[in-house]
């Protein structure tokens, strides 16, 4: 189905001169989510205001949030772009949307849960109101932006910017309803958002991955969806910023009493999440070693796990018990548990967020049902409904846990789902994967990825006949070894155009027979192919390419079409026809 914002590319003649993503995506899209932006403007003007007034409630209210804002905000835009970009030519990709999407989807989140708070208010027997828009909402936004970065790590690399949008919008929209049902309504204990933002954001993208990247090897193999050492780096950056703040992130809404151990759960869980990461890793890696997908995703596995749970009685060595095994599990997901599920249910996970968010926010949100049935009063000095909502105990609790399990995996695998029909069935899917140049300017060194199935890909080899590298050539000749030709001084010598040729045509022959097993020099007919290509104003050094007509006169008359030679000693190796176009191959690199 054609999308009505109009068709990714022009064709064009020279597959070279086809227009990027950015040049030719109709630009309705953009006007419209200009008009977007501005209908927010005048909803923010209508239907919202500025928090408290009184200096004093202010003042707290921002001694309170704004040192974890500051944290959270640094997880967002430098946690979670730099995280994503170990693509290598997906850099700009990564950071760059991640900075655009999630400024959206914090002033958007804003206003719906603002909405949701309003009618959690009516729902009991409040009035509506403006929406007052202070820290403790703004921490709200910088939530629902979370959970939609978690939902781009698993498709990173499939969307456009224009899909990543649409994503977004409504993905904030069901957030806002994930938000509404479980803390408004269940009332779920899940300060540091392991059910409410990971468990959702990260089944959301799973169900929106399934529907829109059905076709096999769409990304999953695709050459670019791979590390290059800089990139893991930056991607490095990214988990040290994750590691860092996230005891903020699960501390932020725990009241001053509970703080601390919000803190310390937290800390210590990922701490333990990062050793058993590398003990993991180790042990179940193919080559023995350290992965450095695993140590930059399942060191932060704690964090998640801890967030149903983080301000609870579970003493140090429970929380280290469960970041131990969030990050075992997080390792295994990774190892096993994602090539199984792209090969059974091609399930396209860039990623890896169901191991970094889905599994371990699982964990975490059964460790809590356990954890709520074991708190007590005598551990709090307070009554159950001081720390639990009025009317519940360490009976009942863990049956609403258990409930919202199941409502925010529902919820989301059906709404992400649904957001995948609706990016499938109006808008184009990109032609190129997990690349910056489709929708960036790129810098001068960045160097085009080219499927050798396409036409352009034929269009280049037909304006570049000298294409391969020494690496190349040893992957098309099999047996010789690349390696063995470069020893070749003289060879090496002439290839390199270093020194002019300084030797006989016979001594060029022996060099490259002797490349080949072959120890005398070579028969007279394949003599007169080579001395045509060192001698003369068509030698290599002037023209370094090779003319179909040289390397089939020397296999045809191998072949016996030729003229035969003039005699052949019965102690004088003949070269074989695939030996022969072999000698010519390595001279023309």
């Amino acid at each position: 189905t054609q999308s009505t914002w109009g068709k990714m590319y022009k064709k064009t003649d020279d597959p070279f001169a086809r227009k990027s993503h950015a040049a030719t995506e109709n630009d309705t899209f953009w006007w419209g989510f200009g008009l977007l932006l501005v209908g927010l403007m005048i909803i923010y003007d209508q239907c919202a205001t500025y928090g408290s007034s009184a200096a004093e409630t202010a003042g707290t209210e921002v001694s309170h949030y704004y040192l974890f804002f500051s944290h959270i905000c640094i997880m967002i835009f430098i946690g979670f772009g730099y995280l994503m970009a170990f693509l290598r030519k997906a850099g700009y990709t990564a950071v760059g949307l991640t900075f655009c999407c999630s400024s959206f989807c914090i002033l958007f989140g804003m206003l719906v849960i603002g909405f949701f708070n309003n009618a959690s208010e009516v729902d009991n027997g409040g009035e509506w109101h403006k929406i007052p828009v202070g820290v403790e909402l703004m921490l709200q936004g910088l939530f629902a932006a979370a959970t939609v970065m978690i939902t781009f790590g698993a498709v990173i690399g499939k969307v456009t910017p224009i899909q990543l949008l649409v994503i977004a919008f409504f993905e904030v929209l069901f957030y806002g309803l994930n938000y509404y049902l479980l803390y408004k309504r269940l009332l779920v204990v899940d300060v540091g958002g392991a059910l409410v933002i990971h468990l959702f954001g990260a089944y959301f993208g799973v169900a929106l991955s399934l529907v829109i990247c059905r076709k096999p090897n769409t990304a999953f193999r695709h050459p670019c969806n791979s590390a290059r050492t800089d990139s893991d780096m930056l991607a490095m950056i990214g988990t040290i910023f994750l590691w860092i703040c996230w005891p903020s992130f699960n501390a932020v809404a725990v009241l001053q009493g509970a703080r601390q151990r919000a803190l310390l759960n937290t800390f210590v869980s990922l701490c333990s999440s990062c050793l058993f990461c590398f003990i993991t890793s180790r042990l179940l890696g193919k080559h023995k070693k350290f992965d450095m997908v695993h140590i930059q995703n399942a060191s932060l596995a704690g964090g998640v796990a801890m967030g149903a749970m983080a301000d609870h009685y579970i003493s140090i060595g429970g929380a280290m018990g469960t970041g131990a095994i969030a990050g075992i599990l997080s390792t295994w997901g990774f190892e096993k548990l994602q090539p199984y599920l792209y090969f059974k249910l091609k399930l396209d996970d860039t990623c890896g967020v169901h191991n970094l968010h889905g599994l371990p926010a699982l964990l975490g949100g059964f460790a809590s049902v356990i954890s709520t049935a074991k708190q007590t009063e005598e551990d709090y000095g307070l009554p159950f409904s001081s720390f639990f909502s009025a009317g519940r105990d360490n009976v009942s609790q863990p049956l609403y846990q258990l409930a919202s399990i199941a409502t925010a995996l529902g919820l989301a695998l059906a709404s992400g789902a649904l957001t995948g029909y609706i990016i499938k069935y109006t808008t184009t899917n990109p032609e190129r994967v997990v690349e910056d140049e489709p929708f960036f300017v790129v810098c001068d060194d960045y160097t085009r990825y080219i499927d050798p199935s396409s036409k352009t890909n034929r269009f280049a080899q037909q304006q570049s006949s000298m294409a391969m590298s020494l690496s190349d050539l040893k992957t098309i000749l099999g047996e010789v070894d690349s390696e063995e030709v470069m020893q070749n001084t003289q060879i090496n010598k002439m290839l390199s155009g270093v020194a002019p040729f300084e030797t006989s045509n016979d001594n060029v022959r022996s060099n490259i027979n002797s490349n080949n097993g072959v120890t005398s020099p070579a028969s007279p007919t394949t003599t007169t192919a080579i001395d045509r290509r060192l001698s003369g104003p068509t030698s290599i050094l002037k023209k370094p390419t090779m003319d179909l007509e040289s390397i089939e006169q020397v296999s045809d008359t191998n072949n016996g079409t030729g003229d035969a030679p003039a005699s052949t000693s019965v102690d004088t190796p003949v070269e074989t026809p695939k030996e022969a176009t072999r000698s010519v191959t390595i001279m023309v690199e």
